[in-house]
């Protein structure tokens, strides 16, 4: 079976539970990054891979015209020095390419060629959900290029109301009491630039279902990254891709909207504090002893296939949930190995 073959297929079992919420709190940094590039980056991979495919079934356009994947975390495997870095999130999406001679909508400070465009589009994990959200990255640039976003949102500010609504978008500004211009007008004046795009949060656990809904909603979505990608151009933005939205819309059935969980973040900040040390779950254990590969195949997240915790002895047939009964599988294998095949692949 080919990758993409079994890419379109595991999207009916994807899912993200309570083993991937205690991730986030484990205090092995190394771990912790480790079973976030193997283990949680290809499965945000395969939802990346079917937002695109959807892209194109509703706009018909090549994303990697002017964009490619940004993934996070994103660091050397073969590293000396101890890892320090505390990951508390995990995102794979879209951003502006690095190229010379495309982005003439964009001026640098210093006078010199912008080679990437401020912004990124991504779904994104962490320790309260899934979501996905569009946002701006403070970069080098003048005044006036980030000027050209805040008036396009302006401009366009109602028309953009009821788009963000029907893709499930919140538009998130400084003061959700004025209006939009009002805030537009404070964060010219205060050169306050930032501003981003969200989704509800997904809790977990997250089912295949929600996710697939999830899915739709960033695909949706790219109208407005895709308008961002004109103005960093200096493109003109046409009504071609709006056209197709509308088109594609009136064939869909209502979507279900998602409901975004409250979450008190001091609360959430004064637990992490007060948190006793939290070890791994079982699964990152049999994961990081079997080097993070599929013990039948020899397949990594490198590879595009996403693991499994496998029982060599099913449970079945009374197989225990000890970590010597467990091997690391990647979902082809595991597939193949039904619950009546007691061998230990390791060996």
């Amino acid at each position: 079976m080919s990758n993409n073959t079994q890419n379109l297929n595991d999207i009916e079992s994807l899912s993200f539970d309570k083993d991937d919420q205690q991730l986030f709190y484990i205090d092995d940094l190394r771990l912790k990054a480790d079973a976030l590039r193997h283990s949680v980056l290809p499965k945000l991979q395969l939802m990346m891979n079917h937002a695109i495919s959807k892209i194109d079934e509703i706009y018909g356009v090549d994303v990697f015209e002017d964009s490619h994947i940004t993934k996070s975390p994103n660091f050397r495997t073969k590293r000396k020095e101890k890892l320090k870095i505390d990951y508390d999130y995990s995102l794979c999406g879209l951003e502006g390419k690095r190229v010379k001679n495309k982005w003439f909508g964009l001026e640098r400070k210093n006078g010199k060629e912008a080679q990437i465009a401020p912004f990124k589009f991504a779904f994104d994990l962490d320790q309260n959900g899934l979501r996905a959200s569009m946002w701006m990255n403070l970069l080098k640039l003048t005044d006036n290029t980030y000027i050209k976003y805040l008036e396009l949102l302006e401009s366009k500010s109602d028309v953009i109301g009821n788009f963000c609504f029907y893709s499930n978008f919140k538009f998130n500004l400084p003061s959700m009491i004025h209006s939009t211009k009002v805030n537009i007008d404070w964060m010219k004046e205060q050169k306050e630039y930032y501003h981003n795009f969200t989704s509800p949060y997904l809790s977990y656990p997250i089912t295949s279902d929600s996710i697939k809904l999830l899915i739709d909603d960033y695909a949706i979505f790219y109208y407005l990254y895709d308008c961002y990608i004109k103005i960093s151009k200096g493109v003109e933005i046409d009504q071609i891709l709006w056209e197709k939205l509308h088109k594609w819309s009136t064939t869909e059935k209502p979507k279900e909207k998602l409901e975004s969980p409250i979450i008190d973040i001091q609360k959430a900040k004064e637990a992490a504090e007060q948190k006793t040390k939290v070890m791994p779950a079982m699964r990152w254990q049999v994961f990081q002893r079997d080097d993070w590969k599929c013990v039948s195949c020899g397949r990594s997240s490198h590879d595009n296939v996403i693991l499994n915790m496998d029982h060599i002895l099913p449970r079945s047939k009374g197989g225990p949930d000890s970590i010597d009964n467990l091997q690391t599988l990647c979902w082809e294998c595991n597939i193949g190995k039904s619950n009546r095949d007691d061998t230990d692949l390791r060996n």
